[in-house]
């Protein structure tokens, strides 16, 4: 606690407005001036530990948010994911921001999704001293944060101190009076902890990915039947010679014969190149529809491993 307190002795008595610089960072990121907003972004982040007021949570998310969007402009990945962790931990219900791109958003989800079950309550075990946690008021009932790196604000009768600290299990910050311990969900009720116990079994394949599946294999095997006769065709085509003395109502000895004969030729072409076009078709639609439902049946028996990283 002494050693806390002793930093107020250090303070900078011109300590910076801390949402001036943020608005100052947001005017020149607007402005395509990426270096100069990270400049006052890393500022703002200073004068976190100078504030002589409670800095909101809304304001911390929003520098948070503004440094991640400007380390992807800057083409700075590892700076970008550090500071959508801190968006995180200060909210894991919060969006990320849009312009961030589909990779980081991906990673606030998958921080998110972790942080979340990683959850500490925080008391204070002198009610002598006000403490603010990211902008919350810690009293002797305690609050419930992600563990991680948060703003800790105390105010007492000497002045006011800002420190961003990593809280953890049983490890009071710079020896604060600061309590922090696991959370441990309620237990259910005992009703309903018999059901709790065993998962239910996972659902049965539904009945139309079944039938979906059976379709598109008839498809694509009655598919198969049409380009195998369209074949069978072919090769009667290349082999006939077309010397038949009848076509339709002409024969030979008449002049229509000729044209005849060309008739029945084409006719016989179309019937072949039809009997393909079918048969790829059924083939190319029945494959397509048993691949879908394939896929869709994969994804939904997809186990998903979480743990505390």
């Amino acid at each position: 606690m002494l050693l806390f307190l002793a930093s107020l002795a250090l303070a900078d008595p011109e300590c910076p407005e801390l949402t001036s610089l943020i608005v100052e960072a947001t005017e020149a990121f607007d402005e395509a001036r990426v270096a100069e907003a990270r400049e006052r972004l890393a500022e703002a982040s200073d004068a976190l530990a100078c504030q002589e007021q409670v800095v909101t949570r809304s304001t911390l998310q929003e520098l948070y948010q503004l440094d991640a969007l400007a380390s992807v402009a800057d083409q700075d990945p590892k700076a970008a994911l550090y500071a959508i962790i801190r968006s995180v931990t200060l909210d894991p219900t919060a969006n990320p921001p849009e312009d961030v791109g589909p990779e980081l958003i991906e990673q606030h989800r998958q921080w998110a999704d972790r942080l979340s079950k990683d959850l500490l309550l925080v008391s204070t075990a002198d009610p002598s001293v006000e403490f603010w946690i990211d902008g919350e008021r810690v009293e002797q009932t305690p609050v419930q944060i992600v563990g991680g790196e948060h703003l800790i604000q105390a105010r007492t009768a000497q002045g006011w101190t800002s420190r961003v600290v990593e809280l953890v299990e049983g490890r009071p910050p710079l020896s604060l009076p600061l309590v922090v311990e696991r959370y441990e969900p309620p237990a259910p009720p005992p009703g309903e902890r018999s059901a709790q116990v065993a998962p239910p079994p996972p659902p049965p394949t539904p009945r139309r990915r079944r039938i979906g599946l059976a379709v598109g294999l008839g498809m694509a095997v009655a598919g198969a039947a049409f380009v195998g006769g369209g074949y069978v065709l072919e090769r009667q085509f290349d082999d006939r010679r077309y010397d038949a003395p009848v076509y339709g109502d002409c024969t030979r000895a008449q002049s229509c014969w000729t044209t005849a004969r060309a008739d029945q030729i084409a006719a016989d072409a179309r019937q072949s190149n039809a009997l393909y076009v079918t048969g790829y078709s059924l083939a190319g639609v029945g494959l397509t529809v048993s691949g879908i439902d394939l896929a869709v049946q994969r994804n939904s028996a997809t186990l998903r491993v979480r743990g505390r990283f």
